[in-house]
């Protein structure tokens, strides 16, 4: 009797089987980061991240109200097509493009349990996940107005680091599913990535990781910007150090001395003009006051950050009002014409630094100049219901 069953393997179900293999082999392949990135390449990229990444924890935390720490702890080089074998999912991804200053594309990672704690400390709660493994439309919009935050203070720091101007598209954010690479358009395209991770901690609510995937050749590049603004600062300090020194020479000759006059030890008081002087040079200093700003103290690190964006430039502008018009409306006006608009007497003015709304106030009258007096700032909140 013949069995129908077949209990061989053809020579093309062999050969798949041992591809098969090769890949998996392949894929277990741990990367040497030293292959990839010099000695150099990783210092700076360090050093970029340790001022980056500084301030847009500095920035969260205003979001947040919450002390936020994120901090670099490994880097390594890994294969795309290996992402999804040990990855939490689902997670949040944040795509990145920078397009002047520096140039590719940076993609960071998140739990969707972290990204929905964020959302819910932005939108005025305790920093409490709802347990649902997606964003709803309320938390996503949190989320990328927090990352537009991070990003933004993470470009104006690298600014000031490489004495150029940095800028990048606005960030796009999506849930991505390693497993399956699904939104996959989120993670670099090449297939060798650099991979940083970071320890992220928001207050006493939750310690968790933030993953940074980017390329090797943005690596170098930013490398690359730091080196020539290194450069550039030695030269610098080397043209300049000959009138540095006669400056310092200069106030050393200018230090002004004083003449006292000792008094003989006569009975009688001898005018000065008369009497033996002794000169007593006397080197008069600025006094240094000390601080008295009561707000909270910061370490010398969150100083820095914070004093990096303290001379960008931002546009102030006061709205008094807005209306919408018909196109004929606005061919009608003519000089005297009176334009109606949204805001009633009295209501408080709009305050925009660079066209978001930030406070309110009343118009006031100072030295026959207009300003604005500020009755309220707007809250996170509130902020958020505009982006809406």
């Amino acid at each position: 009797m013949m069995s129908n069953s077949k209990d061989y393997l053809s020579p093309d179900e062999i050969e798949a089987l041992l591809k098969n293999q090769e890949e998996e082999t392949a894929l277990d392949e741990v990367l040497n980061v030293s292959d990839y990135l010099t000695s150099e390449d990783r210092d700076s990229l360090a050093q970029v991240n340790h001022i980056a990444y500084g301030a847009a924890a500095t920035s969260l935390s205003s979001l947040l109200g919450q002390k936020v720490d994120i901090t670099s702890t490994e880097v390594a080089v890994v294969k795309r097509a290996a992402l999804g074998r040990d990855a939490v999912n689902p997670q949040i991804a944040v795509n990145v493009q920078y397009m002047e200053g520096i140039y590719g594309v940076q993609s960071l990672f998140l739990a969707t349990e972290d990204a929905k704690i964020i959302a819910d400390l932005l939108n005025g709660g305790s920093g409490v996940s709802d347990g649902e493994s997606t964003l709803n439309e309320a938390q996503t919009s949190a989320v990328q107005e927090a990352m537009n935050q991070m990003i933004g203070s993470a470009s104006t720091s690298m600014s000031t680091l490489f004495n150029v101007m940095v800028n990048n598209g606005a960030p796009t954010v999506a849930a991505i599913d390693f497993a399956n690479l699904s939104a996959e358009q989120m993670i670099p395209q090449d297939d060798v990535l650099v991979q940083v991770t970071f320890d992220l901690k928001i207050g006493s609510i939750k310690q968790s990781k933030l993953i940074q995937l980017t390329t090797v050749p943005f690596v170098k590049n930013v490398a690359s910007a730091l080196k020539n603004a290194a450069n550039a600062s030695t030269a610098a300090a080397s043209a300049n150090e000959p009138a540095e020194v006669q400056q310092v020479l200069n106030q050393a000759d200018a230090t002004p001395s004083y003449s006292y006059n000792a008094p003989q030890a006569t009975g009688y008081s001898q005018p000065p003009s008369q009497a033996p002087s002794r000169n007593v040079n006397v080197s008069a200093q600025t006094p240094e006051w000390a601080s008295f700003n009561s707000g909270s103290q910061l370490n010398p690190f969150e100083a820095n950050n914070l004093n990096m964006l303290m001379h960008i430039p931002l546009k102030l502008s006061v709205e008094l009002g807005r209306t919408q018009k018909l196109i004929k409306d606005i061919l009608d006006l003519s000089q005297g014409s009176i334009v109606e608009l949204d805001k009633l007497a009295g209501e408080p003015v709009d305050i925009l630094v660079n066209d978001q709304l930030i406070a309110k106030g009343e118009v006031v009258v100072i030295d026959e100049n207009f300003g604005v007096r500020v009755t309220e700032i707007i809250t996170q909140w509130d902020r958020l219901q505009k982006l809406r």
